[in-house]
């Protein structure tokens, strides 16, 4: 869980691996030492964009914005967000068992269903993905939702070792 963000991070995510999608300001209720909720229409400043995944960052607007040269040290407050329709649940595969797509255990089953109706999707696209963001094996789950990885998948170590599934609905989404 992390809850803010330098702001070399920032720039980073930035020109690297992300675009700026909203930038504004909004008024927020202050009440000196308490803490508050702000409602931030998140809807709205993603209006038209893409399912994937955003990170919303926070700052006094009164301060001057951190420049990332020499305030690299700054904090800001962050919450990241997920705008998706998929739904994924992982089980590790009991060691032994044979996955629909006849891997043998213990590998890793992941389900796919729909936030909106809570039904399997099928033709789900699932990528496992190493630490050093390479694809170790594509996955397409079936009528239950379900696809299998395999068990020697996960035996990897370093920038090879697997940390994330991926998933890409009908319009990679």
């Amino acid at each position: 869980d992390q809850s803010s963000l330098y702001a070399w991070d920032t720039r980073q995510l930035e020109q690297e691996q992300g675009a700026l999608v909203w930038e504004g300001s909004m008024a927020v209720a202050n009440v000196k030492n308490e803490n508050v909720v702000t409602n931030i229409p998140i809807r709205e400043m993603l209006k038209g964009r893409q399912p994937g995944a955003y990170v919303l960052l926070a700052r006094d607007a009164a301060e001057p914005s951190p420049d990332p040269a020499r305030d690299y040290d700054r904090q800001m407050a962050a919450q990241w967000l997920v705008d998706s329709d998929i739904a994924l649940t992982s089980f590790q595969s009991a060691s032994g068992a044979t996955g629909q797509n006849g891997n043998q255990g213990p590998g890793l089953s992941v389900f796919a269903r729909s936030y909106n109706d809570a039904r399997p999707l099928s033709g789900v696209r699932l990528t496992l993905v190493a630490r050093n963001n390479n694809v170790l094996a594509t996955a397409v789950t079936g009528s239950d939702g379900r696809a299998d990885f395999a068990s020697g998948l996960f035996r990897a170590t370093g920038g090879e070792e697997p940390v994330v599934v991926m998933a890409y609905g009908a319009s990679d989404d």
